[in-house]
């Protein structure tokens, strides 16, 4: 059990072993920790509410900055089983990483991003699962545009492809910060919040 746990910001994901997991944030400040790794951030689960059962509470995984950092999306249940998220900051190069938690609750880091390259930087929506197995995800900064986010795939073994740079201009769009959704064509839609003709956002396929 964790003490000083607070302000959880994002939903919980079932997952196949009947356990709910979510994120709750910050632990305190560790002072004893270096600057690369100022803040600690935790996974959590939580056992089945059933009359039967008495629930239980489980740190799954503290994340310091290296790791990846302060999470902010809901995780996703893969095809395979295993639970996905994001973080948006920490990794290697401190802007933002994707993981997954199998079902074992093996924690595995699958893709840092790479400070404002073309790969994306700071994911901060949930991952979908694609119909063809894969998991879709936007950044809002990064990318071969002007700094304007991007959308990626990425599969279970952690196969990382930069698909669209979203291009800061009016007409192209900017900075999507809310999720993907898979339409009824197979096809993934999402939006964002500035951009278009007038700038006001774009809605994209």
């Amino acid at each position: 059990r964790v003490a000083g746990c607070d302000c959880p910001s994002a939903s919980l994901s079932s997952f196949r072993s009947s356990v709910l997991h979510g994120r709750r944030t910050p632990i305190r400040s560790a002072r004893t920790l270096s600057l690369a790794a100022i803040s600690l951030w935790i996974l959590v689960s939580f056992g089945p509410a059933r009359a039967d059962v008495s629930p239980t509470f489980e740190v799954v995984k503290t994340f310091l900055s290296l790791g990846g950092s302060q999470p902010a999306a809901a995780l996703v249940l893969g095809g395979d089983g295993a639970l996905y998220g994001t973080t948006q900051y920490g990794g290697s190069s401190g802007t933002g990483t994707v993981f997954k938690i199998d079902s074992g609750g093996t924690f595995i880091p699958l893709h840092s991003f790479s400070a404002y390259s073309t790969d994306g930087a700071n994911p901060d929506t949930p991952l979908v699962l694609g119909s063809d197995g894969a998991l879709y995800g936007t950044t809002r900064r990064g990318g071969a545009g002007l700094n304007a986010g991007t959308i990626f795939r990425i599969d279970s073994a952690g196969t990382f492809t930069s698909l669209y740079s979203f291009s800061g201009v009016s007409s192209g769009g900017n900075a999507p910060d809310a999720g993907l959704v898979l339409g009824p064509d197979g096809a993934l839609y999402g939006t964002t919040p500035d951009g278009g003709g007038w700038g006001f956002g774009t809605v994209f396929r």
